[in-house]
């Protein structure tokens, strides 16, 4: 309704403008209407009534008809590919699809995050901002794997996958297990980016699964984020947990468990211990399993002790 305010003055005063006589873009056999033909008394009412409301049905077509569309911020998808996902239509109404109609469309896309869709006039285009989504997790979905964004938004099948930089940047996503439906997969992304809100794990996570009765079991990786580039590849920083598990309520909760887990992980490292699970999911309380001495570097299963 506000458009539609907003036009209603230009349509206006063009229309006064060819009542006065006055020709636009030069045709004034269209719009305007010439003075001899008042003066001679050869020009008929129904004549001018004809003229003007061809000329108006123009000049509304020409308002309201869309030139064209630009799009910014996108990677994935190229601007013919785009207008064809939302089907615009050069030349077509406002008034048929606003740009209200082709945001919805965008942000149903599997790629788009977000979308803004801003109206020029004079001439008549869209201007168009898009946040395209970036994979986050890699989860089980129908069966297959799919790219999940931070929205929980199942972005592509791994299957899919056709850009090698897509498929090496997937290798370093962690994994997440159990949310096999739209409503647990939900449950495990809120949890998450709970987690991440209290301050995040203390070491990188391999593997989420959400487990029966809503927690979140953390597995550990073995690989150092933080490691020296001069490191050799194989080399591995290990963890003193290697499991935890975690129920995430809210962030308060949330920043304890990590308290809790980071305090066992301490004491752990003291011993020369490994961890093989942190059960945390009780308040005020962190159960211990599956304790492992470090391993002897000298000592390997198959020599035994090294002889010097």
């Amino acid at each position: 309704m506000n458009l539609l305010r907003s036009f209603l003055p230009t349509v206006l005063f063009i229309f006064l403008l060819s009542v006065l006589g006055v020709g636009l873009c030069g045709d004034e056999k269209l719009i305007g209407f010439r003075a001899e033909r008042f003066r001679s008394g050869t020009f008929s009412f129904e004549e001018a009534y004809q003229r003007l409301k061809k000329s108006s049905q123009e000049l509304y077509l020409n308002l309201t008809a869309y030139q064209d569309i630009h799009f910014d911020g996108m990677e994935r998808y190229s601007e013919p590919e785009l207008k064809r996902l939302i089907a615009f239509e050069q030349k077509g109404s406002f008034f048929q699809q606003t740009p209200n109609i082709f945001q919805d469309r965008l942000r149903k896309l599997a790629w788009i995050e977000k979308a803004e869709v801003r109206t020029k006039f004079f001439p008549l285009q869209l201007n168009v901002h898009l946040l395209e989504a970036e994979p986050w997790l890699v989860s089980e979905q129908r069966g297959e794997s799919w790219l999940v964004s931070r929205e929980g938004k199942l972005l592509q099948s791994l299957k899919a996958l056709a850009s090698p930089s897509v498929v090496v940047e997937t290798m370093s996503l962690p994994r997440l297990e159990g949310a096999d439906d739209s409503l647990k997969l939900r449950t495990a992304v809120q949890q998450i980016k709970t987690l991440e809100g209290a301050g995040g794990t203390p070491w990188p996570v391999e593997k989420y699964t959400l487990l029966d009765h809503g927690e979140l079991e953390l597995t550990f990786s073995d690989m150092s984020m933080e490691a020296d580039l001069e490191r050799k590849e194989n080399e591995k920083s290990k963890r003193p947990v290697q499991k935890a598990v975690i129920r995430v309520e809210d962030i308060p909760t949330a920043k304890d468990s990590l308290l809790r887990l980071a305090k066992v992980a301490q004491d752990l490292e003291k011993r020369g211990e490994v961890a093989e699970s942190v059960d945390l999911r009780f308040r005020h309380q962190a159960v211990v399993t599956g304790q492992v001495p470090p391993q002897d570097p000298k000592t390997t299963p198959s020599e035994g002790p090294s002889k010097k």
